[in-house]
């Protein structure tokens, strides 16, 4: 199935995709850090429009492969990035991470689509942590969020 984020045309197959998420292991499964433990709950409380989005793609929102916490905002909440896995095809638009040397890549905000003021999210043909059984071909989707913190212990990224 064709998606379309601005510069970003997609190709999905959403069958094997969901099949894959369906049977992932969530990301706090693999990783007990706070960050991951409220990343994973916190997707629940995330607005509608960005769960139908991911939803419509065939990705569980909380097994992302990858997902960390950069910094703290002034208003609480925690900006994450990460990644998903996606079996398709990316058939326009690139990285939004541009080279900006041999061995460095700077994050080009111009290039990620806006689903609201919180949650942008872009697609690369290089894709990192790949899990073994994932169906062939795969792109990666980054997201960069302002995440809120929900779990009843401390918040220790203050």
């Amino acid at each position: 199935m064709i998606f379309k984020f601005n510069q970003y045309v997609i190709d999905i197959n959403i069958d094997k995709t969901r099949s894959f998420y369906q049977v992932a292991e969530n990301i706090a499964d693999g990783c007990d850090c706070p960050g991951c433990r409220n990343f994973e709950k916190a997707v629940s409380h995330l607005p509608q429009e960005i769960v139908e989005i991911f939803n419509k793609m065939g990705i569980d929102m909380k097994k992302a492969r990858e997902a960390y916490v950069n910094c703290k905002n002034l208003d609480g909440t925690l900006f994450y990035a990460g990644f998903y896995h996606i079996c398709g095809k990316l058939v326009s638009g690139g990285s939004p991470w541009k080279e900006t040397s041999q061995m460095s890549k700077e994050l080009d905000e111009k290039e990620l689509f806006k689903i609201n003021e919180n949650f942008q999210i872009g697609f690369q043909d290089e894709v990192g942590l790949l899990e073994e059984n994932f169906p062939l071909p795969v792109i990666q989707l980054e997201f960069f969020a302002n995440i809120p913190w929900v779990l009843e212990e401390e918040n220790t990224y203050l």
